[in-house]
């Protein structure tokens, strides 16, 4: 049975943490080790929890950071320690499906050529209700790699390495990247290796408000327009910061009223992207013209975009959790495919 190794980086998080154990210890393929990488200055009500699980599982080792080092780092010190033909990524607030192992050892033993595979997940709250399911994640290698121009759809503790390859093409985490990590290696990773996706939902994946996405600020922001303005300049293409921060900001920061400006100045952008990988190949031009119009809400669905932003902004002011991330969802993907989805 091929070893994988599941590496889950821990700094507190006592609440979620149990669930997030069991679903490893819980897996129908049971040839793996759980690498436990707890930071720096967890709390003592995680570390018994880590502890009372280590114990009565041999399959658990616990590495402990005797400094602060962060998720990046963390993740690496799992990347080295790992045993594993293959390494697993997992979250302390996530739950695996039973078979996530399973059928992800196959999808990697029967594609060689896949350096780094993800699944499908549905959307949890803080309380585990379901939110919603998302399926903006293509299953079509070329899609996903044209994608993470501008959305990172993978969702990184549903993700499996090829050890070997990891290694090979130096693909550990940038660990200046504290706050966008896996976007920037997804996107440093798609140049050199083949990421593809498995079409199947295998992982529960709880969007809380402690999330990066809520607590990430200025810093996020900062790191998502280093690796936009990496991708910019792999395609030749010059860009001054006012202009890579308008270009980074996703038009549902724009007002209604400025949609056509938005509309002109995006088309202008957009244009010159495609010019340019034209002339260099990065990107494969249709997967890139699908990444580029689904970008451009503006473009094909104006009506369906404003009302989108209202539906927003009401479910912002309402505070309720489904509402809200339901909201995200109709404004991502419009009304017609998201309402058949969606679970208040």
């Amino acid at each position: 049975m091929t070893m994988v190794s599941v590496v889950m980086p821990i700094y507190n998080g006592e609440k979620y943490l149990p669930q997030a154990i069991e679903s490893i210890l819980a897996q129908t393929y049971t040839g793996f080790e759980l690498i436990i990488v707890s930071e720096h200055g967890t709390n003592q009500a995680s570390q018994d929890i880590i502890a009372k699980y280590a114990k009565d599982d041999s399959r658990i080792v616990v590495v402990e950071n005797e400094s602060k080092l962060g998720i990046a780092a963390s993740l690496n010190r799992g990347l080295r320690a790992a045993k594993g033909e293959y390494i697993a990524r997992m979250d302390g607030d996530d739950i695996s499906l039973p078979q996530r192992l399973e059928k992800q050892v196959e999808f990697m033993d029967a594609n060689q050529n896949v350096a780094i595979s993800c699944t499908r997940v549905s959307y949890i709250g803080e309380n585990g209700r379901k939110l919603y399911y998302k399926d903006n994640l293509s299953e079509d290698p070329n899609q996903i790699k044209a994608d993470l121009l501008f959305f990172c759809f993978i969702h990184h503790p549903s993700v499996m390495f090829r050890k070997s390859a990891i290694f090979e093409h130096d693909l550990l985490y940038d660990e200046s990247y504290a706050a966008a990590e896996d976007h920037e290696l997804w996107c440093r990773a798609s140049r050199i290796v083949r990421i593809a996706a498995i079409p199947e939902v295998l992982l529960e994946y709880r969007w809380s408000r402690k999330s990066s996405y809520h607590t990430g600020g200025t810093v996020l922001e900062n790191h998502s327009l280093m690796i936009l303005r990496r991708s910019l300049n792999d395609l030749c293409i010059p860009i001054n910061e006012d202009d890579l921060r308008y270009l980074q900001r996703t038009t549902c920061r724009e007002s209604i009223l400025s949609h056509k400006s938005v509309e002109k100045n995006l088309n202008s952008y957009y244009n010159i992207i495609s010019a340019s990988n034209q002339a260099l190949m990065i990107y494969d031009a249709k997967c890139l013209e699908n990444t580029l119009n689904r970008r451009m809400y503006w473009k094909r669905h104006r009506m369906r975009r404003m009302a989108a932003v209202i539906v927003k902004s009401a479910a912002k002011a309402v505070s309720s959790e489904s509402l809200f991330y339901a909201a995200i969802y109709l404004e991502l993907n419009g009304f017609s495919a998201a309402l058949k989805r969606i679970a208040f």
